[in-house]
């Protein structure tokens, strides 16, 4: 199985004004998710509601090598990635179906890039 990052992407300003029967409407979507993903074959492994971007910390490195670190989101932006899952499945595109008949909010799928291969290079070349 592959491993896969479900990012929920949305509009802050948006989920800001949800009244507790929006909030009782999600819960019920991503509670559907997870009772049937199982049944088609995704395993979530992994996943969490990020809290308010606001409260987000950006640090950045410029080109003279110093950094520095700032409060908040580094942009305004028309979408906040609010929350994540990490998904097994052997089927990305039934995945992105099944996301897109229980979930609201908008969704990005992402693969991982494997580096074993890089691992075992370099623990090769240590010596013995």
């Amino acid at each position: 199985m592959a491993r896969y990052l479900v990012m929920l992407r949305g509009d802050q300003a948006t989920w800001d004004a949800w009244t507790d029967d929006d909030v009782e409407r999600n819960s019920a979507r991503h509670a559907a998710l997870a009772r049937l993903a199982p049944t088609r074959g995704h395993v979530i492994v992994g996943g969490e509601e990020l809290t308010h971007p606001g409260s987000a910390l950006v640090v950045r490195r410029s080109a003279d090598g110093t950094g520095t670190v700032s409060d908040g989101p580094y942009t305004e932006l028309v979408e906040q990635v609010g929350g994540y899952y990490l998904v097994d499945t052997d089927d990305v595109r039934d995945l992105a179906a099944l996301l897109a008949e229980t979930l609201s909010e908008g969704v990005e799928i992402r693969g991982f890039v494997d580096h074993s291969a890089d691992v075992a290079a370099a623990d090769a070349s240590l010596p013995a």
